[in-house]
């Protein structure tokens, strides 16, 4: 997945913002959303997010996939990122 073109991105302390330039509708990112777009920007596949996730975060595999997964769906289906 890469972000949309339309988007742009601007961290806020430990949370962050997405704003779709075309419908001008805002997301927030907590500290664990900003950490999986920092690895969606490095282009990194769902498996390795997960895993940074389990060690930074010191969260269980299950939940993090669960999290990471839900995420990446919603981020989707609200325009924010491309499939690949």
């Amino acid at each position: 997945m890469l972000p949309s073109s339309d988007v742009v991105f601007r961290k806020l302390g430990d949370a962050a913002v997405l704003v779709h330039l075309g419908t001008n509708e805002i997301f927030e990112l907590n500290d664990t959303g900003v950490r999986i777009w920092d690895l969606v920007l490095q282009q990194q596949p769902t498996d390795a997010i997960v895993a940074t996730l389990v060690t930074d975060f010191e969260v269980d595999e299950p939940t993090a996939r669960r999290e990471t997964t839900a995420l990446l769906a919603e981020l989707q289906a609200r325009g924010l990122l491309n499939a690949t």
